[in-house]
């Protein structure tokens, strides 16, 4: 396969593309196979161990100009060919030698480097990655096979690339020290042949430029050779340590070698030939100059030899921590005896005290780097610091001890190099760095003490350390390095802070004496004692503490006369804990006292000072006498109890249950006296106690008999619950299993006894018989509820009629008296059936259960269930089944007795629903109802009838003699007085609505005379008077005033359950009465025809008279024959034309002056007409909220808030007629 279509190549060209950003047009795909060579690098790169040859570990990429072009092209390289003027892209494995490249994601690093200043050099940019970027990601642990990696693995991947860092940067160091010796200008080079020398020899101004180059080279040289070593340190110097040595010796040697090499080249060679011919002055200088070159190459050398040897053990003064440093000064003390010994260099004690100073002020920096790592020294926790601060202390201990040890030994040694140094130079830097390390360790330590004695709230101290934190605040706040032992602001600032100490000392001593001096508990002033001697670190506070222990003994001395008093007084009936046991109480009790003495005792045994004392001894005593009597009282309580254990045990032979012998409750026969013996014996086995062989028997038993005592403990309660659940009406019919269960208990009551063996079996049967029983219980009871009870409540509640919900039509209410009646005779058969359906439902449930209750099986007793108690509860539910029928009679009839009996205030207030709609129509009579009133009642009738009936279909139950007598429930429903009351009433039902309905039709006989009394004849009598049109239009005012009072008739009349519909007399009247005006309007229109011709033809005539021009009026005919007009007439018409024009003028004027104000007046109609519409909705619902049509309003009040609000929107109009 070609290597264009390896798809790891092309994945690698997407990276260097990507890299490198390569301006468009340019292929990376050309720039690796343009060469033969490239191809195969590419192979090279990929192959593994079966490839033959040694695979190429990275492919470098360059992006820079090339052949004098200035543009940039993409080409590759393998570094050796091509100096780096860009930008490089390179690609390197990761994967073993042998292990071929298989996937380039995972199997290579890519990365980039760019060189494109001028003068730059590419490896500035591969350190600064090192350090800034691949040294931090090591140090996370976070990525790559650095997760896969074990811990010393990571530490040498670590260390070598620390060694890697660092040869790169002293490699990149040496290049930039490198010093290039001069050649002479290009028009001064010679080919290296003697016949060109010799021209060059005999040539002035040959000789005249190679001696200038040759005395450059002298000046540069001299200055090299005369460069001053820096022989001492200051503080200001950022790097002081022992490298700065090494360092500078390299910089030499690279320098000098630098100069060697180029005094090599051929150019040099050549101008120390030609000089040598002509034998030059500058050429005798400048071979004793070469001279000290050679001794100070070699000396930079040994140096550098002697100095990379020492490395080793310099090395921890800048990585490691003080305790590792302190393990590796033998071997650097060691390594600089022998160094002096063998140098030549630093042989002399003054460069061996230069460098011993260096030594200290590394190891000084390296303690303060490493205590100042965690944080500022106020941040940190001060018991690690005071740790961190005593290391760095000891260790220039130690480096004092092996500085003398050394030389100590070398003293032994006569005829070697002796360590001649000056030690107050070498340790001056060191002595005071640890004088202030031994102050801040003595500051710490107080602010340590007084720390925990704030922490433990000490009463009566809180001032003293409010006192002592100020102090520490103010220290805290000096803007100074605690660790800069040359600035003597410092020592002062401590001299002043011991001076507060000591004051603040001084007020904690006070409170130590007075804290002792009321004394109200051995034990706790000892405990009080103790915490102090650990807080107070204080050698002039410790001292003070120790005479504090006489005044606590004397205490002591109280305390044991108290303990010996206490045991008299309450030996007899001592204080015992709560929940303890009796014996043990006791114990404890003993033991308290005991313990309040014998701890303190202890602690006094100890410091042989007291017990040397006069009082001691008869301390002792008083001790020695207490303990006994309490040893004593302890026994006699063991024994005690040991001797009751047989006769508690007694209490096991008792049977597990007892009755209760008036309540008949079942209890748990569980001695408790048992109980108090294993919790006696639990705690004396607590205490130490041998327990005898009886009492661990019991104990062994404790688990089974409190297990055995839970089970039954719950079982009783079951039993109560399960007893409780039996209902009322069953419980004579479940006697034979209540007995039943009652025989499973009886050997718990009889027989059992808690030492059994069958206490097990027992509890199983009784909980599996429970359980039994219970199943039983349930499923009767659910029988009852859901199949009995809930049938005969569906059936109290059941509806018989079938009510309208109100309104209009034949879906919300109103119906005709046939379809209603229909409706509900249709409705009552419907509910018939169902009645019929839930009675068979109730008998059968009524079976079931007493095929339950028959069923059960009895293994323990012969009774068996009463017949007797069978038929009682037969009868119980054919009574409640009775009762249930009679209420949903009783409740259908008074629902429709609700409805036709309902009152109405015949006014638009009403809220009542009627039931029947009734027309009120005009006959020859009069007006009367269709239905009549007596209709309506016989449909009342029909429907009552059709309610009864649903009762009189029904039976309770089939003719069984086992449950009921098979009678009618009619027979019972009909005798019911409730439901008699209610049939009574529905039959009157509308007595009281008759005299409201007649009243209502008499006020329809004012118009009789509209059909009754003839027209013409009125007619007649009404012109026989000669009428004028006032008569004619009072006539006509008055009919219609009649048309209009009939249409306000309200075309429905509630009364009760009926509402009169009066459409059709409405309409009929309104017909009568249109007849009587029209009668009247045809005389008066036959008046007004006349007139309008009359009009007409006046008009007519008139129209005419105008239609003739105005030439025939005008006084310009009058003039031309000389008649006298008034001189009045003539100045009229001479203004005639002069008015018109004023007229016309201000005609426009007045135009004009209302299109200015036409769309001001617009603005404000809008305006108005806005206002209007949220006046409106505002009166709207305030109407709708407290208005007449509020619920539950008394009408008065009703009527007060319409006539209110009518005020309120005559108003409104006003205002909008007026605005």
């Amino acid at each position: 396969m070609s290597i264009k279509d390896d798809p790891r190549f092309k994945y690698i060209t997407k990276l260097v593309a990507t890299q490198l950003s390569v301006p468009g047009g340019q292929t990376v795909t050309a720039a690796m196979v343009d060469k033969g060579s490239n191809a195969t690098f590419v192979q090279e790169f990929m192959a593994g161990a079966d490839a033959g040859y040694e695979p190429r570990m990275a492919l470098l990429f360059y992006l820079q100009p090339t052949g004098g072009s200035s543009d940039p092209v993409v080409f590759m390289t393998d570094g050796m060919d091509s100096q780096l003027a860009g930008k490089c892209c390179y690609v390197v494995r990761n994967t073993a030698p042998k292990e071929p490249v298989k996937d380039v994601e995972m199997d290579c690093n890519v990365g980039t480097i760019s060189c494109t200043q001028k003068g730059a050099n590419p490896m500035d940019t591969m350190a600064g990655l090192i350090k800034e970027l691949y040294f931090p990601l090591l140090n996370t642990n976070g990525f790559g096979f650095m997760k896969k990696m074990t811990a010393e693995h990571k530490k040498k991947l670590i260390h070598d690339a620390l060694g890697f860092e660092k040869n790169l940067h002293k490699a990149l160091g040496e290049l930039k020290l490198v010093m290039s010796l001069e050649t002479p200008a290009d028009n001064f080079i010679i080919e290296s042949k003697p016949a060109a020398v010799m021209a060059a020899a005999a040539n002035a101004d040959f000789v005249t430029e190679y001696e200038r180059v040759i005395k450059e080279w002298t000046d540069m040289t001299e200055a090299l050779l005369n460069e001053p070593e820096k022989m001492e340190t200051t503080d200001e110097d950022d790097d002081i340590g022992p490298r700065t040595e090494l360092l500078w010796w390299q910089t030499r040697a690279t320098k000098l070698n630098s100069i060697v090499d180029d005094l090599r080249k051929e150019k040099c060679q050549m101008v120390l030939l030609v000089l040598q011919q002509c034998k030059s002055r500058q050429l005798k200088k400048w071979r004793a100059i070469n001279n000290a070159i050679t001794d100070a190459l070699n000396e930079a050398k040994d140096n550098v030899k002697y100095l990379a040897t020492l490395d080793k053990y310099i090395e921890p003064l800048y990585t490691a921590t003080p305790p590792e440093v302190h393990e590796s000064l033998s071997g650097l003390l060691n390594n600089l005896r022998m160094m002096h010994a063998i140098a030549r260099y630093y042989a002399t004690p003054e460069r061996m005290t230069v460098l011993f100073t260096k030594i200290t002020a590394q190891m000084i920096a390296n303690c303060r780097k490493w205590v100042t790592s965690k944080g500022a020294l106020w941040d940190q926790d001060i018991g690690e610091l005071l740790k961190a601060l005593n290391v760095c202390y000891s260790l220039f201990n130690e480096y004092r001890s092996e500085y003398d040890k050394t030389r100590d030994k070398l003293k032994e040694v006569p005829s070697s190099k002796q360590f001649e140094f000056s030690e107050n130079i070498i340790f001056s830097k060191s002595n005071l760095f640890q004088r202030r390390v031994e102050k801040l360790i003595d500051l710490f330590t107080t602010v340590d003490q007084f720390t925990k004695l704030a922490k433990r709230d000490l009463e009566g101290l809180e001032g003293l350390m409010k006192n002592f934190f100020s102090m520490v605040g103010d220290f805290k706040r000096k803007p100074y390095d605690l660790f800069d032992f040359q600035l003597n602001q410092f020592d002062r600032d401590y001299l002043e802070f011991l001076a507060n100490i000591h004051e603040l000392e001084s007020s904690l001593q006070g409170f130590i004496n007075s804290s002792f001096e009321r004394i109200t508990s051995t034990e706790a002033a000892m405990l009080l004692l103790d915490q102090l001697r650990h807080m107070l670190q204080r050698d002039s506070l410790k001292d003070d503490l120790e005479s504090k222990r006489l005044t606590i003994f004397q205490h002591f001395l109280g305390d044991l006369e108290v303990v010996s008093r206490t045991y008299e007084k309450l030996k007899n009936n001592p204080p015992i804990t709560r929940n303890v046991p009796p014996v043990t109480g006791n114990v404890l009790w003993a033991r308290q006292l005991m313990r309040r003495i014998e701890q303190p005792m202890q602690q006094f045994r100890n410091h042989q000072e007291l017990m040397e004392l006069k009082d001691s001894k008869k301390a002792v005593k008083v001790y020695n006498k207490i303990a006994r009597t309490v040893v004593e009282f302890e026994a006699l309580w063991e024994l005690a109890w040991v001797r009751g254990i047989e006769a508690a045990k007694s209490g096991l032979q008792s049977t597990l249950l007892v009755r209760h012998p008036t309540t008949e409750k079942l209890y748990v026969n569980f001695d408790h006296q048992i109980l108090e013996l294993m919790k006696e014996a639990k705690c004396l086995r607590r205490l130490g106690h041998e327990i005898p062989e009886s009492a661990k028997m019991v104990l062994m038993m404790e688990d089974k008999y409190k297990h055995h005592y839970n089970l039954l403990s719950y079982a009783l309660v079951e039993y109560e619950r399960v007893m409780a659940n039996v209902p009322e009406l069953l419980m004579n019919l479940l006697k034979p299993h209540i007995a039943e269960l009652t025989a499973v208990i009886n050997p718990g009551l009889v027989t059992l006894t808690w030492t059994s063996m069958n206490i097990s079996a027992f509890l199983q049967r009784f909980h599996s018989e429970m359980l039994r029983f219970n199943e039983l219980v349930d499923k009767l009871k659910d029988i009852m509820a859901n199949r009995l009870v809930r049938n005969q409540k569906t059936i109290a509640e059941l509806p018989l009629v079938d009510m309208p919900l109100g309104g209009e039509g034949e879906e919300t209410g109103l119906l005709p008296l046939d379809k209603f009646v229909d409706m509900q005779v249709k409705f009552s058969e419907e509910q018939t059936a169902t009645l019929s359906a839930k009675s068979i439902e109730i008998e059968h449930a009524l079976k079931d259960l007493i095929v339950q209750i028959m069923e059960y099986p009895l293994s323990f007793v012969q009774e068996s269930v009463d017949p007797a108690e069978i038929a009682k509860l037969s009868e119980h539910f054919s009574t409640t089944s009775y009762k249930a029928v009679q209420d949903c009679t009783r409740l259908s009839l008074e629902t429709l007795k609700g409805r036709i009996a309902a009152r109405s205030l015949a006014t638009f207030l009403f809220i009542d629903k009627p039931l029947f709609e009734v027309s009120v129509e005009m006959t020859p009579k009069g007006a009367k109802m269709n239905p009549e009133l007596g209709e309506i009642q016989t449909a009342i009738n029909t429907v009552v009838r059709a309610v009864l009936s649903c009762s009189k279909q029904t039976s309770l139950w089939e003719n069984d003699d086992n449950y009921a007598s098979g009678k009618n429930v009619f027979d019972v429903v009909s005798k019911d007085k409730d439901v008699v009351r209610v049939v009574l009433m529905l039959t009157g039902a509308l007595e009281g609505v008759k005299r409201q309905v007649y009243e209502y039709m008499h006020t329809m006989t004012k118009y009789d005379y509209l059909w009754k009394d003839n027209k013409k004849a009125a007619y007649n009598a009404f012109m026989s008077k000669d009428p004028s049109l006032e008569d004619f239009e009072a006539e006509l005012k008055k009919y219609d005033l009649v048309e209009h009072e009939i249409m306000r008739i309200p075309q429905k009349h509630n009364i009760g359950a009926i509402v009169l519909e009066t459409l059709a007399l409405k309409t009929a009247l309104s017909t009568e009465a249109k007849t009587w005006k029209k009668q009247y309007a045809q005389n008066l229109h036959g008046q007004a025809r006349t007139e309008l011709a009359t009009i007409t033809e006046w008009i007519e005539k008139h129209t005419r008279y105008l239609k003739r021009e105005l030439n025939d009026l005008s006084t310009t005919l009058l003039t031309k024959y000389n008649v006298d007009i008034p001189k009045e007439e003539t100045d009229q018409v001479d203004d005639l034309e002069y008015a018109w024009r004023r007229l016309k003028t201000m005609a426009n004027g007045v135009n004009e002056h209302l299109g200015g104000h036409q769309m001001q007046y617009k603005k404000t109609l809008v305006r108005n007409v806005r206002m209007f519409v949220v006046d409106v909705a505002q009166f709207r619902s305030d109407f709708e909220a407290n208005g007449p049509g509020v619920p539950g309003l008394p009408p008065l009040e009703a009527n007060e808030r319409l006539r209110k609000f009518q005020r309120g929107a005559r108003a409104q109009v006003r205002g909008v007629l007026g605005r």
